[in-house]
């Protein structure tokens, strides 16, 4: 995903304190959920409306991601959330958790949806959860999907199940059939840097070429 600037002509200079704030996501791990939290807190203080979340991943650690999802449960600006290629695993899962309206996929992009394992924890970590903690965190990230795509609890880990547990490869059309995203396109990031006027205390926008034609 690219953005680009629309400047006025009329302005001599213009000058951001810093360029928006998108989220590349190519590793899910605890490396990356401190600087995932940064990004967000950066783009709420520059009062940015929507948070760009760019997903080309293998995946990661669940517990990582679980993390990401709390973060962005309180989030209060809107998330995009936009595949780039491929979202395995628990990057499929975070591809889904974007604003209703506001998760893309690129036409020749993959998801991947499986049964959680015990190799689902990253390689840098020692802890490896016994079966009851798979079976149970299995069962939370599916209710989670579920809520995200808007069916009862339950629906995607039958979906799963009568997948045999085995990886499940999902194109950009079957991902908008099963609701884990909205659009099968890559948006396109704007930014328009012009004056607003004040006359007897009304404001008057500055109309840009752009927005005429």
């Amino acid at each position: 995903m690219y953005h680009t600037f629309n400047i006025s002509s009329n302005l001599k200079i213009a000058e951001l304190r810093q360029d928006p704030i998108i989220v590349n996501v190519s590793d899910i791990d605890d490396e990356f959920v401190p600087e995932f939290r940064q990004a967000v807190s950066m783009a709420i203080s520059a009062q940015q409306k929507v948070l760009p979340i760019v997903i080309d991943c293998y995946g990661g650690n669940i517990h990582s991601l679980l993390s990401i999802i709390d973060t962005l449960n309180t989030c209060s600006i809107s998330i995009a959330t936009v595949v780039l290629g491929k979202a395995i695993g628990a990057a499929a899962v975070l591809a889904s958790c974007g604003d209703k309206g506001l998760r893309f996929i690129g036409e020749n992009s993959t998801l991947m949806l499986n049964n959680i394992s015990k190799d689902s924890w990253g390689e840098t970590g020692e802890f490896k959860p016994d079966s009851r903690e798979v079976e149970r965190l299995h069962k939370k990230i599916c209710a989670i999907i579920d809520k995200n795509t808007d069916n009862e609890k339950g629906h995607f880990e039958q979906l799963i199940k009568d997948k045999g547990g085995c990886d499940w490869y999902l194109d950009a059309d079957d991902a908008l059939f099963y609701k884990l995203v909205d659009h099968k396109k890559i948006p396109h990031f704007e930014i328009n840097i012009y004056p607003t006027y004040k006359f007897d205390k009304k404001e008057y926008k500055e109309v840009i070429f752009d927005e005429v034609n």
